[in-house]
């Protein structure tokens, strides 16, 4: 069997690779961007009027400042595009360290993560909470050595937990693993071992105690009148159901829901266009941590960090959200295997590999799943983007497009 050495080449040229996969990660994000919608904006408004109650943590600050326009959906989508950017800003790096590094695991890892579903998901995801998680877990993945990422998390991750507790199981999970692999690269000493212990169990009970803290429904019905009185687009008033619901709510109504057929039909086409992206990136990233004689349960803790999204199906409806931000858990966590592992070593990868690689990035291209709200992927050369620029220009549009739902 033929193989290929994940190593730098002579004749490589970087700029030819910036030039490809930084264009397909814009196209990428074109076919999913689109402007947050009410829902996601709904949420942003949560507060404590009515007592601490969780993903309030951002309303309540809006409110005691006080000001119209924080409060405003001009204000919200300025916000939602502010982190959205950086969080691209900080993947581009991620990428640019991984064309940098020349080796061919990493570089096809690289173009396939830019063509995924994943990329398209998270700009279409837009204004959602998912993204500030994703925020905190990228400027920690840049942190260097075990105290600086830790302070930083210490400060970080509880407000990112307040803002919105599915971040506990979307991206804590990887921030965990990151934490244990900085441990190995600084020496596993007593006083950072009980640290992030410590660090862990507060995260933990902290969402404990905010998935806990519910509204009555008389009260959430309350709050939204409230909000609905000063705001002037229609807000969700289905959004503030889940002020009235814990995790026992929620995994009791998706029994129901996954007695149908149908779901399970709709999940498995789902996962058929995004499992392989996270697969090949679990598959990489058990081949580096296996060349490197790692211990073995942390070959399968790395797996399940990857995975982790994928538990929210028991928890939540949006299931092709769960499967696309595995695909982006699988590859931050193949970062961190790169980073903490092998950045000097060489991998010897079966060729087959890369012919794999190369028809998931045609195949990502092409395909497609369902995004909320009625949207669909959009291709190229994105003639609605394209549509509403001449509408803009000619008067028969208006900016911000705020969506009806």
């Amino acid at each position: 069997m033929h193989s290929i050495r994940s190593e730098k080449k002579s004749n490589f040229d970087v700029k030819v690779w910036y030039f490809i996969v930084f264009g397909i990660f814009f196209l990428s994000v074109m076919r999913g961007i689109r402007f947050p919608n009410i829902w996601s904006y709904t949420h942003f408004l949560f507060n404590y009027s009515l007592g601490f109650v969780k993903r309030g943590l951002i309303g309540e600050i809006i409110s005691q400042l006080n000001y119209s326009y924080l409060k405003s959906y001009d204000f919200f989508l300025i916000f939602s595009t502010a982190i959205f950017l950086i969080n691209i800003f900080l993947l581009s790096l991620l990428l640019w360290d991984f064309i940098n590094s020349q080796k061919p695991i990493f570089l096809w890892s690289s173009l396939l993560f830019s063509s995924s579903l994943a990329v398209v998901f998270l700009s279409h995801s837009i204004g959602y909470f998912d993204h500030i998680g994703l925020l905190i877990t990228l400027i920690a993945l840049k942190l260097r050595g075990f105290n600086k990422k830790i302070v930083f998390l210490l400060i970080a991750m509880p407000f990112g937990i307040l803002v919105h507790e599915i971040n506990l199981i979307i991206f804590f999970p990887i921030i965990f693993m990151l934490l244990v692999f900085a441990l190995e690269a600084d020496g596993w000493k007593a006083d950072k071992v009980l640290l992030l212990g410590s660090f862990s169990a507060v995260v933990l009970i902290l969402t404990v105690f905010i998935g806990n803290h519910n509204l009555t429904e008389s009260e959430a019905s309350q709050m939204y009148n409230t909000l609905q009185a000063n705001i002037q687009y229609p807000l969700r008033e289905d959004a503030f159901d889940t002020l009235c619901r814990n995790a026992n709510d929620n995994l009791n109504i998706l029994q129901s829901h996954w007695s149908s057929k149908t779901q399970f039909l709709i999940l498995s086409q789902s996962l058929l266009v995004t499992s392989p992206t996270f697969t090949v990136f679990i598959c990489f990233s058990c081949l580096i941590l296996i060349r490197t004689k790692i211990k073995y349960y942390l070959i399968v803790l790395s797996i399940l960090a990857s995975l982790s999204p994928l538990l929210m199906h028991f928890l939540g409806w949006d299931m092709h959200r769960w499967n696309t931000l595995a695909a982006t858990t699988s590859f931050l966590m193949l970062y961190i295997v790169y980073t903490s592992r092998l950045k000097d070593q060489d991998i010897t990868t079966p060729n087959y590999f890369y012919l794999i690689v190369v028809l998931l990035i045609f195949l990502n291209g092409s395909a497609s799943i369902p995004l909320f709200d009625g949207y669909y992927v959009k291709q190229f050369p994105f003639v609605e983007h394209q549509q509403y620029i001449i509408d803009l220009v000619y008067g028969r549009e208006v900016f911000p497009y705020v969506p009806n739902r």
